[in-house]
């Protein structure tokens, strides 16, 4: 285990939340951060898609000659590269929308004629989106979520859908391959935007109890790369700026008490391992989660 001494790495945490105690003592290796409202392009460290590359017009929307859409599909003449690589989106009949579309308040996805169906390209560990419904149209939404063998690990919801309002969903687990989303109202379905999701690579697990000594295993890093093990009062989506890339990324941790606790090096293959002992009032309270500073990755989100 390498432990590099001259990092300056920061996702800076509001001034409120550095007047709470660490659960973990002082941190190792302490890092300083730059601030998360630094400009520039925003970037996330997880995968996004926002929808927005297609070309359809404000209070507008259009049916795609497609069935299949992923980075190399050409939709009514427009594309490739109409969404990230990593996932692909299918359904009987696909629409994108424009914003202002009874409601819409950005561009976004939907089917028209039963699941609209997310397939991720390899295996993940977590995702999050956005559902809602046309104003008007009000639907209840649900997603049923697959790993790779096809077996159903989980279903989130139904949740209700009032109208153009974003209703986020989200979801961590081992093998996340497939999401289903269907809704229960009309032949269309919910309206997808604001897709977010990890590549299964790189991964943070956790063994032992707050109250005594834990370790914290990463897998799938950048090989002899810099890991930061960070955690916080809870999960949410503190960012900020990584120096090693000049990158903005989101994290799935809280801004309070936002704390990197240790920097090390994976090995060769990819790991790193760190223990330490964490007190019992830690458990419930705080959640962990490592970012590859060469990659901007960011790991599954462990809570204590």
């Amino acid at each position: 285990m390498i432990r590099i001494l001259s990092l300056t790495l920061l996702l800076v945490a509001p001034v409120v939340a550095q007047q709470q105690a660490s659960p973990w003592g002082a941190p190792v290796n302490p890092p300083s951060f730059q601030s998360a409202s630094a400009s520039g392009g925003f970037h996330f460290a997880s995968s996004y898609e926002g929808f927005e590359a297609y070309g359809v017009g404000a209070g507008s929307a259009e049916v795609l000659d497609i069935s299949y859409l992923d980075e190399f599909a050409i939709a009514n003449g427009q594309g490739p590269g109409l969404v990230i690589d990593g996932c692909s989106y299918s359904a009987t009949t696909l629409q994108w929308n424009g914003p202002g579309w009874y409601g819409q308040v950005s561009k976004d996805i939907l089917s028209n004629s039963g699941p609209l169906v997310l397939t991720y390209d390899n295996p993940v560990t977590s995702f999050s989106f956005t559902l809602n419904a046309y104003d008007g149209y009000g639907d209840t939404g649900t997603a049923y979520v697959y790993d790779s063998s096809n077996n159903l690990v989980a279903t989130l919801g139904p949740f209700s859908l009032p109208d153009g309002s974003h209703v986020p969903y989200s979801y961590s687990g081992a093998d996340i391959k497939r999401v289903d989303i269907v809704g229960s109202t009309y032949s269309w379905g919910p309206i997808l935007d604001e897709h977010v999701f990890d590549g299964a690579g790189f991964a943070l697990s956790a063994s032992g109890a707050a109250g005594g000594s834990m370790t914290f295993d990463v897998a799938g890093a950048t090989p002899a790369g810099p890991v930061a093990l960070c955690y916080a009062f809870g999960a949410g989506s503190h960012s900020g700026t990584n120096p090693f890339t000049g990158n903005l990324i989101v994290t799935g941790l809280s801004s309070v008490r936002f704390t990197i606790a240790y920097v090390g090096a994976a090995d060769a293959g990819g790991a790193m391992s760190y223990t330490a002992n964490v007190p019992g009032g830690a458990a419930g309270l705080v959640s962990v989660q490592a970012i590859d500073l060469l990659s901007d990755a960011v790991s599954n989100v462990v809570n204590l």
